[in-house]
């Protein structure tokens, strides 16, 4: 019995490393650009998570929870994503799946 035990628990202790590399990063991206709406995923369920969203000189921050699965959307009403001419910096740190970044650059716009 105390055999079976012993080799229970060892292999447990060995499953757990795999079942942790085998997590999906977590990801932010923008959904919409008006109202602007930021997506996350593969947060940790329910986890606790900070947004913050850098637009040149203005920052937008919100405290939320993950859902059940890990995911979120966040739409910041009257807030319009200019991609011609700002650089947007997308932050959110979860309690336990730490910092995660997105960048989006200015693209070259059209000039009417």
């Amino acid at each position: 019995m105390r055999f079976r035990l012993i080799v229970a628990f060892i292999a447990c202790a060995l499953l757990l490393p795999v079942q942790a590399e085998g997590r999906t990063r977590a990801t932010l991206r923008v959904v919409v650009s008006t109202p602007l709406t930021v997506r996350g995923a593969h947060f940790r369920p329910r986890e606790s998570v900070r947004l913050s969203i850098v637009m040149g000189t203005r920052t937008l921050s919100r405290q939320l929870r993950a859902g059940r699965l890990g995911g979120f959307t966040v739409q910041f009403v009257g807030v319009r994503l200019e991609r011609c001419t700002i650089p947007l910096v997308i932050t959110a740190r979860g309690a336990v799946t730490g910092l995660v970044r997105a960048f989006l650059l200015p693209v070259d716009c059209a000039q009417p």
